[in-house]
């Protein structure tokens, strides 16, 4: 099974939207030359939850082009792409497309594609408006949905927060931040074949067993990253 995990896009038209556009095309060859069966995108596909057409237009064609490669595609929401009302994906789920499964709430994902059996475990931004307590909610959750999983799929945990310990893209830990921490011990569970994390631009593991990661950025937003 032959799969790629990477995140954090921020598309937008302030933001270098040429280059970024060389690092999706990369994305998307690879994809195509080594026929995996799916990507997953753990969030920030956008920089604002108001996402200009230009930006809109480049993760549409994006798209499309790896749909027509019989490739199935998973997008988490991201810190960015999350609004109170209608967030930036939310045109995604009225398409309806067959090859596209967009996870925006905490829940278990199941999927048959091309012969494979994919369970994706998703904890999608959580925000302080929506729940007091975020990283309660997040542990509890996790806790819950991680005991439904069963060994017969290909089990993948895919969120978009910060884990304990890892790193930022200017070298800081993030846990002195006031940022939502989740203990890495939750997600070294060997029900997990792989942990896609996103959120923190700077590529990391995290752990080796299971495989837990940071893709990171795919360009860097500003001259603090690096």
């Amino acid at each position: 099974m032959r799969f790629i995990h990477t995140s954090d896009f921020h598309l937008s038209k302030n933001l270098r939207l040429p280059d970024y556009v060389k690092s999706l095309n990369q994305i998307k060859d690879f994809a195509i030359t080594n026929k995996v069966e799916f990507v997953i995108v753990a969030g920030d596909i956008y920089d604002k939850h108001t996402p200009d057409n230009e930006a809109r237009v480049v993760f549409k064609q994006w798209l499309y082009d790896l749909m027509k490669s019989n490739i199935f595609i998973f997008i988490l929401l991201g810190t960015h792409d999350e609004a109170n009302v209608a967030h930036a994906l939310q045109d995604i789920n009225i398409y309806g497309f067959k090859n596209i499964v967009l996870m925006d709430k905490v829940d278990i994902y199941n999927v048959d594609w091309n012969g494979c059996k994919v369970s994706i475990l998703a904890v999608p931004h959580v925000s302080k408006g929506k729940v007091s307590n975020p990283q309660q909610y997040i542990i509890e959750k996790i806790q819950e949905l991680k005991g439904k999983m069963t060994e017969d799929r290909f089990n993948i945990f895919t969120g978009h927060f910060t884990t304990a310990g890892a790193m930022n893209s200017s070298g800081y830990s993030l846990d002195k931040f006031d940022e939502v921490v989740v203990p890495k011990e939750l997600l070294k569970d060997e029900i997990f074949n792989y942990v896609a994390l996103g959120h923190i631009h700077k590529e990391q593991i995290v752990c080796e067993h299971p495989p837990v990661l940071y893709a990171g950025g795919i360009e860097r937003k500003d001259f603090g990253e690096r």
